[in-house]
């Protein structure tokens, strides 16, 4: 039955038809519940003769819709739907993620693509193929026709109908015989796509992952070629193609590299046990073919670089020009490119330095005791702008990880008579235009974090940039060599992202708007480039994209850095020849204090939780105990992961790229609420402890955040700035009936509920800022006490105090009613930074993060001469 536009289905609005196969009828559709567009596929209903039959398709629903990758369309439901037909009474459908983009058949019909795109959207088939095979599921059916490519190149693996669960044997074993699923197959059938069918799955025998290395070594060949691997005038010639002809080699194009040829010998051999057993093996030797398309790769060590074309570092050579005991950060050359300017860690504050590079030279510019950042120097080389702290002895800090600094002034040094200027207060990031005329800088004068232009003396200060949210920071301008425009960091919550400022109309544009970390971006001096740090690619190397005269990207991204460290704040010379960068390592772990549960006080030394390499973050303990679910990046993407107290052993939760952060235990124990910009932007999820259901709660376009529980597990509370303006929302577990609960501002990265469930307290940023309480029924919002901190509250048990840290330093705790707040521990080590506390369910400890510096130092990447 075809359903005609306007038509409702259960909940859902029929809005045009997509496709029809054998496995169904595709619709787009509108969900009015969560205010946003699906596909539903409309399932034949011979799959459901009988009950044994429905619950079987039911349980390979529900494992498809476990898969949670970027490259792989989403299932969100199997849904039994009353009809109004005497025939089906229920409509069987499942509902999926609405993938815009082009098909990758429509791609290829214009022609081959070019060896480069063919590898990168090979690449991210073989990822989520992986994804999927890692949970057991072959997807049996892959060809350009079920693959999606989007506006921002990303491939999105369709209709999984043909997949098959190969039970608890796992993926990739050759050994076993896997079991056939009743829901979504049925035995003895050959199901699959003629040209793109392995010989095994041709003949109608079981199948495993390697049906599906076939299959990627067929669109691999096609995309390449423009044409099928094999073909035939009818199916039976197809197949017989398949099962005794060679592919005509001689159609890939010359400049395909030999081992890109040897491995679509490798998979598509036609004996199943001679063939590449796993998926994993295809994305290495793809990855492996790229990186050396990418250009000339030199290796120091455990680090390799790769240069752009537009750069021209046709060999590039490798420095590492720092080796110092401390940290060593924000590099800049001076205008000759003989010298660089950085800070350097002495004593728990930065110091400015001069290196002069080919003598290797070091003299200090600053006589210390204050903390000095972000060094700029001037065009004429006559003076360096940079930030201090008004404090001697305190260190300036960022208000998150890689976020808006506070606490420091600008000013500037004149290198010849050494006399230091402060040109304006709580300003950070100084740039100076290319003819040396005017500064630009960020700065939060009266409102968000913006980016601001004065003249060279810091005077006439005016806004260069807006934002319709209050959410979003602007930080780290940098002049486009013609002066006519600030590309910066934009910053929404935990999305980060590269974007364009035009100097005179105010006028924004995106160089990056993705689910990836990209931050501290700066041009090449041609101004025909941008460079800038990204986790996309699992660690924080540094990337660059050509740009247009507008600034607007104009080509693919490369990949220049690949080492397992932090690569930051990269600065050209000016020549371009020269890049310079910081190479930081620094790790976050999750540590407990001992405390009093009557007082808070600490009554101990901490020790560690949860320790690691890379970022273990934003902890929280189940209501019993028993787990400590957490945000890490230890695989590469942010995403949520489980400690089991007991056995000292960790698990993962989520998959897939945007950052999934903060989880929140349900009081139950058997869900958990986080945000994520998995789906483009800042929204509210729940999953539960085994990781399935992972469910969308918010879809308005909005920044929501930092969700918490009501005592009852029937509430939802969170922080949204769908207004314009971050405030405190709650809405219905199920995502249902969202409104907001207050009409002033709200700040920090906790909210907190009574434990009567009647009321939210949170963190305001009034002048001063202070804490607040809310009745969710409504009403006005009324002060709490005297409490410290308050951006990371948590209660005691009793909710008779709350722990917060002040400074990344101390701990304190304040009683809700009577008593004065106290200060319980301090971490008297200047590089450690400690955030999140969040109190044990029996009161005895307090679990934070810790995060450390490891080292960091300057290095260097010229044109060898």
């Amino acid at each position: 039955m075809t359903l005609t536009p306007g038509t409702k289905l259960g909940p859902y609005e029929i809005l045009a038809p997509l496709g029809a196969g054998g496995m169904g009828e595709v619709y787009r559709a509108r969900d009015p519940r969560l205010a946003r567009e699906v596909a539903i596929k409309v399932l034949p209903e011979e799959f459901f003769e009988g009950e044994e039959r429905r619950q079987r398709f039911e349980r390979e629903a529900k494992l498809l819709a476990s898969l949670n990758h970027p490259n792989i369309a989403a299932i969100y439901s199997f849904e039994g739907i009353p009809s109004s037909s005497p025939v089906s009474p229920t409509r069987h459908v499942l509902v999926m993620e609405l993938v815009e983009g082009d098909g990758l058949d429509t791609r290829i019909a214009s022609g081959p693509l070019s060896l480069e795109e063919s590898l990168f959207l090979a690449r991210q088939i073989a990822e989520a193929l992986e994804a999927a095979h890692v949970k057991g599921i072959v997807h049996r059916d892959l060809k350009p026709a079920n693959i999606k490519v989007t506006a921002d190149g990303r491939v999105k693996l369709l209709d999984f109908g043909l997949a098959k669960d190969m039970g608890a044997r796992g993926a990739g074993d050759a050994s076993a015989s896997p079991t056939r699923s009743a829901g979504l197959t049925v035995a003895g059938a050959v199901f699959g796509t003629a040209p793109y069918m392995s010989p095994e799955q041709a003949r109608g025998q079981d199948v495993d992952t390697r049906t599906d290395v076939w299959a990627l070594g067929c669109v691999l060949y096609e995309m390449l070629t423009g044409r099928r691997a094999f073909e035939g005038e009818s199916v039976a010639d197809t197949l017989a193609a398949v099962l005794m002809k060679e592919p005509d080699w001689a159609a890939l194009p010359e400049r395909t590299p030999g081992t890109i040829r040897e491995l679509l010998g490798k998979c598509l051999m036609r004996e199943a046990k001679q063939r590449l057993h796993e998926i994993a093996r295809v994305r290495i030797e793809l990855e492996e073919a790229a990186t050396v398309l990418s250009g000339s790769a030199v290796s120091s060590g455990s680090r390799s670089f790769t240069f752009e074309e537009e750069s021209s570092f046709s060999s590039p050579r490798l420095v590492q020009l720092t080796s110092a005991e401390g940290v060593e950060e924000f590099p800049c050359f001076a205008p000759d490119g003989a010298s660089l300017v950085f800070s350097r860690d002495e004593g728990g504050v930065r110091r400015l330095m001069r290196l002069d590079v080919a003598a290797g030279e070091e003299e200090a510019l600053t006589p210390g005791g204050f903390d000095e950042i972000q060094a700029e120097c001037a065009p004429d080389g006559r003076s360096v702008y940079f930030v201090r702290s008004r404090e001697a002895r305190s260190r300036l800090e960022p208000n998150d990880v890689f976020g808006a600094y506070e606490g420091g002034d600008l000013w500037v040094l004149d290198l010849d008579s050494r006399r230091e200027s402060r040109l304006a207060e709580a300003a950070f990031n100084p740039s100076v235009s290319p003819d040396g005329t005017r500064l630009a800088f960020d700065a939060s004068w009266g409102g968000p974090r913006r980016l601001w232009t004065s003249d060279g003396r810091g005077r006439n200060p005016r806004q260069a940039s807006d934002d319709a949210s209050e959410a979003v920071a602007h930080v780290r301008p940098r002049w486009s060599p013609d002066g006519r425009k600030l590309l910066f960091q934009n910053i929404e919550r935990t999305k980060f992202d590269v974007r364009v400022a035009d100097v005179e109309t105010g006028r924004l544009h995106s160089i990056t708007d993705d689910l990836f970390l990209d931050l501290q971006p700066a041009w090449h001096s041609s101004g025909r480039s941008v460079v800038f740090s990204s986790q996309r690619s699992g660690g924080l190397n540094i990337w660059s994209i050509p740009v247009d005269a507008a600034g607007s990207p104009a080509g693919r991204l490369r990949q220049i850095t690949m080492g397992a460290g932090q690569d930051v704040g990269a600065a050209f010379s000016r020549d371009g020849r020269r890049l310079v960068f910081g190479v930081l390592r620094q790790n976050a772990e999750l540590w407990s204090l001992p405390v009093d549960p009557a007082s808070g006080r600490a009554g101990g030394a901490p020790e560690k939780v949860v320790a690691g390499t890379r970022e273990n973050s934003r902890g929280c303990f189940s209501p019993d105990g028993a787990f400590v679910a957490f945000n890490s990046d230890r695989t590469g993407d942010m995403n949520l992961w489980v400690f089991d107290v007991a056995r000292r052993a960790v698990r993962s939760l989520t998959r897939g790229s945007g950052g999934d952060y903060q989880p929140r235990f349900s009081p139950d124990g058997s869900r958990l609420a986080f945000f994520s910009g998995r789906e483009g932007q800042p929204d509210i999820f729940t999953v539960r402890l085994d990781g399935s259901a992972l469910t969308r709660l918010t879809a308005n376009g909005a920044v929501n955040v930092n969700p918490i529980w009501s005592p009852d597990g029937r509430r939802i509370a969170y922080m949204s700035d769908v207004g314009g303006r971050l405030e405190v929302w709650a809405m219905d577990a199920d995502g249902k009936g969202a409104r907001a609960l207050t009409d002033v501002g709200v700040m920090g990265h906790f909210l907190l509920f009574t434990p009567d469930g009647t009321e939210v307290v949170f963190r305001c940023p009034c002048s001063p800022p202070r804490t607040m309480r809310i009745r969710v029924a409504g009403g006005e919002a009324l002060p709490v006490g005297d409490v410290r901190g308050g951006a990371h509250m948590s209660f005691s048990p009793d909710a008779s105090r709350i722990a917060d840290v002040v400074a990344h330093k101390t701990v304190w705790v304040s009683p809700l009613l009577e008593g004065t707040p106290e200060a319980v521990f301090t971490f008297e080590d200047p590089d450690v930074r400690i955030d999140y506390p969040v109190w044990s369910p029996d009161g005895r400890s307090l679990l934070f993060d810790r995060v450390a510096p490891r080292g960091g130092d300057i290095w260097m990447l010229e044109e060898a001469e």
